[in-house]
């Protein structure tokens, strides 16, 4: 189970972001270069100039259901 944490996310993956005023969102998180990115529908912004929120993930991809023979 995901928990919500302030740490900010130390590897590229997809989150959940939960602002200060609980709004939450699903960013993806970049690797460019050496530094980590926050990506969404207007942009890309550097991890380190996020401002502060809440942190969950990353989310695991989901699997494959196969259909049974």
């Amino acid at each position: 189970m995901l928990t919500w944490t302030k740490e900010k996310p130390k590897e590229p993956g997809w989150y959940w972001r939960r602002t200060s005023s609980l709004q939450q969102y699903i960013r993806e998180v970049l690797l460019f270069g050496d530094a980590l990115w926050v990506r969404n529908e207007n942009g890309a912004w550097k991890m380190e100039d996020m401002v502060e929120g809440e942190w969950a993930g990353p989310i695991e991809e989901p699997g494959e259901v196969r259909p049974s023979v």
